[in-house]
């Protein structure tokens, strides 16, 4: 499990200290105002996902305390994550949408 991302000269992250984000647990939410790098960090752990010949040379100097390729998944929810299983594909394994026909399902949840 990743508990620790270090995230340095790319984007807005400047090239001497970058940003160190501590104390993550098995599922982080990052939010926060326009331009402060929540779509750079959701780009550096897809980044982490893909075989190293793949890998975008831009997060060299970022990096991770944790992430074991052989042991963990990542899945950032971001709008590359949406356009690759929502808008190119016309299902996606375990997801379903509650509508009227849902309601039992709807008030129990």
């Amino acid at each position: 499990m990743i508990t620790s991302l270090n995230i340095k000269n790319v984007a807005t992250f400047d090239s001497v200290n970058g940003v160190t984000i501590a104390d993550l647990k098995r599922i982080n939410f990052f939010f926060g105002f326009n331009g402060s790098g929540k779509s750079t960090i959701a780009k550096y752990l897809y980044n982490l996902s893909l075989a190293s010949s793949q890998q975008n040379t831009d997060f060299n100097q970022c990096s991770n305390l944790g992430y074991d390729t052989t042991q963990h998944q990542i899945i950032t929810f971001s709008e590359d994550f949406i356009e690759e299983n929502f808008i190119a594909k016309s299902d996606f394994k375990g997801v379903f949408s509650l509508n009227q026909s849902n309601a039992v399902i709807d008030k129990q949840i």
